[in-house]
């Protein structure tokens, strides 16, 4: 019980800082808001000192982020940027016994979907050619879990995941002004995740420890 004030206590937390966030940007009349399409590959670095078991990753999962974004400009050469972006992540490892050590699956993936808020900050160039721009982002992310289950039933490993997350962001990329008021935007994103995924897994001689990163090409417009 007291774990799951603590959860919700820490969501009201995070949606407080949301709202603030949105009323910031809402009430600056220079905010561009937008909308975020995101193709990316999610892939996960696996810690685990077991003396019983090997664990390693599966590899890269396909997955689609997309939302709202917003854009605020401080200066002609950079803005505080945020949004809101529904991103499912793919959570996936493979075991094997070591030493007369067993394990229930030897692979195990699990579908893990969180709202994701960037706080972080773009440069921007000198226009490259007419209406264009190049653009450097840096900053963070917070991430909340709003739905997981395992691929297959059997898939018992992790009982439970956080609900928080965070990466570190980075990326870069082009925006090209089509009119008086819409930008167009492409670019690419790296997500290199900060924190465990996993709260609670079946008993093994270590704790395992899940890290998601992610590569993403993102397409956008702004108004």
């Amino acid at each position: 019980m007291a774990k799951l004030f603590i959860y919700f206590t820490g969501m009201q937390n995070y949606l407080t800082l949301v709202l603030i966030l949105v009323g910031v940007y809402t009430a600056s009349a220079q905010a561009k808001l937008g909308l975020k399409f995101s193709p990316s590959a999610s892939l996960n670095r696996i810690s685990n000192q077991s003396d019983t078991l090997d664990f390693a990753d599966d590899g890269a999962a396909i997955r689609f982020l997309f939302g709202l974004t917003a854009d605020v400009p401080l200066s002609d050469t950079y803005a505080f940027s945020t949004g809101v972006i529904y991103t499912p992540k793919h959570i996936a490892f493979s075991a094997s016994g070591e030493n007369g050590g067993s394990y229930p699956v030897d692979l195990e993936e699990y579908r893990v979907h969180y709202l994701m808020v960037p706080i972080s900050l773009k440069l921007y160039t000198n226009e490259v050619q007419p209406d264009a721009k190049l653009y450097f982002q840096v900053g963070a992310t917070g991430e909340v879990r709003i739905f997981d289950e395992p691929h297959e039933e059997q898939y018992v490993g992790i009982e439970d995941f956080n609900l928080f997350n965070a990466s570190v962001l980075l990326g870069a990329g082009i925006e090209y002004k089509v009119g008086l008021n819409t930008i167009l935007t492409a670019g690419f994103s790296y997500y290199r995740g900060l924190l465990n995924a996993i709260d609670q897994t079946i008993p093994i001689d270590d704790e395992l420890i899940i890290k998601n990163d992610m590569i993403s090409f993102d397409i956008g417009v702004k108004f």
